[in-house]
Parts: C-alpha cells; structure tokens; sequence
C-alpha cells in the first residue's frame, strides 16, 4: 500500500504512551507535517506506548485516552501504525497489545503488532525496483533490559531467537531499503541506559558479576545479544528506536542508527532529557537537547533523508 510517486515517508514516534500537553503538541506537529507534505504511508509506535505500566488488557480505556483520542482525532493520522513493545509495556500485560490489534476496539484497524516481532513489506510500483521497496523488520528487545528479565526470564531466551530469525531474514530480503526498529539503541550518550544498550548491542561486553566465594562484585566478561552484527551483516540501511528520550543520530558501520524517544510522555529535565550522560561514551553523533517531536523518514531510490522535527514544528 504505497504511493506510486517516486518517495515514500514514514513517521516514527517513541516513548509517547501519556496524554500529556507536550504529547498533544507532538501529535499537532505530526499532523500539520502531513497535511503541507501528504500523510505518511505509515507511523512506527517504537515502544513504551502506555505510561507507566503499559496495558492491563485489550480492553484497558489507555488505549483510547492515550493513543487514538490523541493521534488518531487527526485524520492525517489514521494510516497504518506499527508498534513494537517497550520495556514499560512490559509492567502491564505486553501480550495485550497484540490482541488489540484483532480487537474490535482497534477501530479502522490502524494498530498493528501481529505478535511481539515481526515483518512488513512494501511494493513501491518502481518499474526499475522488482522487488520490495521496503522491508520493515520489527523487534522486541526487551530482553536486554535487566527488570525485564527478572519479570519475564523468558524474554531472554526470545530476544536469542530474534536475532537468529532476523539475521536469516535480512540475509534474504532482496528489499531496496531495509529498516530495522527496536526498542533500545545500541549507541547511547545516557548513563542510565547504557548496560542494556551495549548488551543488545556487543557479542560480549564487560559485567559485574558476583563472586560467591569472595562475596563481591567482579569484572568479567559476559554474553551479549551482538544484534550489531547481525544489522550491519544483513545490510539494514536504518536502525530505528526509542527508549533515551532524546533525537540521536549516528552512523555505524554503514547503518544510520536513529533514536526518537523524546515524544514528551516522560521527560528527564537533566542534560537533554538523557537523566545523566556517560562522559566516556564518545559517540559521533547529532543529537539534540530538550526538545520532543517526531521523525519523519523519506525514501527515494536513490536516498534517504531523515529529519528531527520538534513540537514547534
């Protein structure tokens, strides 16, 4: 379901599950960009999409007050929304979010999570692309998180099948673009977030672990998720995710790594919404401080552009 025009734009959207006045004000901006520029084809929901416990069932009212009186009032909005869970959806029932999606509520069927991960595909009608233009590959990383794990162990175990499931899906995706979402970056300036952020994102990475003979904490090597590899390997042109509540851009090893979890649901008023920056975590990157809006992602045949675009517009 794409335009037969040359480009195709998404939105994305991160950590926005609060009516609050900024939320509000991020959903007028969504709307005003797609009334001067056209809809979007589609609108990725990039987790924590209920504040601050997630959902308690398919019929939970935060549906309504949280996501389509605010989003959906605006008709420019009522197109295809792809989510995928946060770790604060994970306080709540997560598998509730999936039936939604089947749920009678889901009025116009405009939100979709078939299951906690998976793919949708685009044809563009490019008569030089016979293929898919697109190929969206939709994670749950929740278990890299540490509370998740403890709520839900099994989350590590799925976030291990993902990854062999999506390396072997990127490998045969012949897509023009391929974009892969997840909750949690894999480049991160927050202090607070970086333990999940490099155990999603590294084969090993560097732990305290406990020693039950001395009785204290140790350094050690522990084993990561490595979805790094298996983005970079598969040829994903875009790593798209939410969770630091900021807009980060930065460029790994030929993919564009994008973090937009600064909807305003839930704003940490310290150095730029990160609630703390690691000083050693030099990351090359454009990121911007304090502000919460939206991206909006085009893609031509021949380029991407991504662009920041604060509440104010």
């Amino acid at each position: 379901s794409c335009n037969s025009s040359s480009s195709l734009t998404f939105f994305a959207i991160g950590d926005f599950g609060n009516p609050t006045k900024e939320v509000i004000a991020v959903a007028e901006a969504m709307n005003s960009y797609a009334l001067e520029y056209g809809s979007p084809s589609f609108i990725l929901g990039l987790g924590d999409n209920f504040y601050p416990t997630g959902v308690s069932s398919e019929l939970d009212p935060k549906f309504k007050v949280a996501w389509s009186d605010v989003f959906l009032a605006h008709q420019a909005l009522q197109v295809p929304w792809y989510v995928i869970l946060g770790n604060h959806d994970y306080m709540g029932v997560p598998e509730a979010q999936v039936k939604f999606t089947t749920s009678t509520k889901n009025v116009g069927g405009f939100w979709r999570m078939p299951s906690p991960y998976y793919t949708v595909s685009w044809n563009d009608n490019h008569p030089e692309i016979p293929h898919n233009f697109i190929d969206l590959f939709a994670m749950d990383t929740n278990g890299c998180q540490g509370h998740v794990q403890r709520s839900h162990p099994s989350s590590i175990e799925h976030l291990q099948e993902q990854k062999l499931w999506l390396r072997e899906r990127l490998e045969h995706s012949s897509a023009h673009w391929k974009v892969v979402i997840g909750h949690h970056p894999m480049y991160t300036k927050g202090r607070g977030h970086q333990l999940a952020c490099v155990r999603l994102r590294d084969e090993m990475y560097t732990c305290n672990r406990y020693n039950r003979i001395t009785k204290r904490y140790e350094r050690a090597q522990c084993q990561g998720f490595g979805m790094e590899n298996v983005v970079a390997n598969g040829g994903a042109d875009l790593y798209i995710s939410g969770h630091e509540h900021v807009f980060q851009h930065t460029n790994h090893r030929d993919v564009q790594h994008v973090v937009c979890g600064n909807s305003g649901a839930d704003i940490r008023e310290n150095e730029g919404f990160y609630g703390g920056k690691l000083s050693v975590a030099h990351v090359d990157w454009h990121d911007q401080t304090n502000t919460y809006g939206f991206l909006a992602v085009t893609l031509t045949v021949d380029m991407m552009t991504i662009k920041m675009i604060n509440a104010s517009g």
